[in-house]
């Protein structure tokens, strides 16, 4: 028979595992999005890996949904970590040297509806980035065109706004459909209700339970503190270990 401590931790590990897996598919999911209020912006994404412009005294390359990655991007930008765009900045006319700032970290990337006087949508999306910059896109509707990026305007050097004219961001003002995140927002409580509902009314009917009883798989979910200690314990011990290899024991 195995020890409780070793059946305890690999209950642990399994319920880890799981964990992780979730975790994963979840970013998956969050990187593949590139929609907003149902407009799904995804064909904005260059094909190359970045869009280049230039404003300003500098030079920007930039992706949308997605890191910019192309060949051409300054190595003294790439070390600054992946990022949506960078803005690489002339600091002296006389000698020529840049600085480059990633100026949008891809996971910051904020999505808003802009209305203007007359009832007009425009979706925009905002990354930030090193040194309190950031980076604002624009999703202007220009029914005639694939797509176009213009550089509209940087605001002493902090906040660059970028026009990603296309015929993507086209919209119908009229058409207030729901997103791709409320939609699974909404399945997902539909889903929960279902389950505590049919799970609670089968157990009062079948079993005859009641109170707390009622929630599905109880045991289950009153074993998951358990489950999150064993790995706390396992984690400290490990770092213990690693770091304090040792063979003395800390006093209790």
């Amino acid at each position: 028979l195995e020890e409780p401590s070793v059946r305890n931790m690999k209950s642990s590990v399994s319920f880890l595992s799981h964990v992780i897996c979730f975790s994963f598919i979840f970013s998956l999911v969050s990187a593949q999005q590139c929609s907003h209020d149902g407009v799904d912006y995804s064909a904005l994404r260059a094909n190359d890996g970045c869009y280049k412009a230039h404003a300003d005294a500098a030079d920007f390359w930039m992706n949308i949904c997605d890191n910019a990655k192309c060949s051409g991007i300054p190595d003294s930008c790439t070390q600054k970590g992946p990022a949506v765009a960078y803005q690489n900045v002339l600091k002296n006319t006389s000698s020529g040297e840049y600085e480059c700032f990633a100026v949008g970290k891809l996971e910051t990337g904020e999505w808003n509806s802009l209305v203007d006087g007359h009832g007009s949508k425009t979706d925009s999306v905002v990354y930030k980035g090193d040194d309190q910059r950031e980076i604002m896109y624009l999703m202007v509707c220009d029914p005639g065109l694939e797509v176009h990026v213009e550089i509209i305007g940087v605001a002493e050097q902090r906040r660059t706004t970028i026009a990603w004219k296309s015929m993507y961001g086209c919209r119908d003002d009229d058409d207030d459909g729901l997103g791709i995140w409320s939609i699974i927002f909404i399945i997902l409580l539909v889903g929960l209700v279902l389950y505590c509902g049919i799970g609670a009314f089968y157990k009062r009917r079948n079993l005859g339970v009641s109170g707390v009883e009622l929630i599905p798989n109880i045991e289950v979910w009153r074993e998951v503190p358990g489950h999150f200690k064993s790995m706390a314990d396992w984690s400290v011990n490990k770092v213990r270990h690693t770091f304090f290899p040792s063979g003395y024991q800390p006093l209790r």
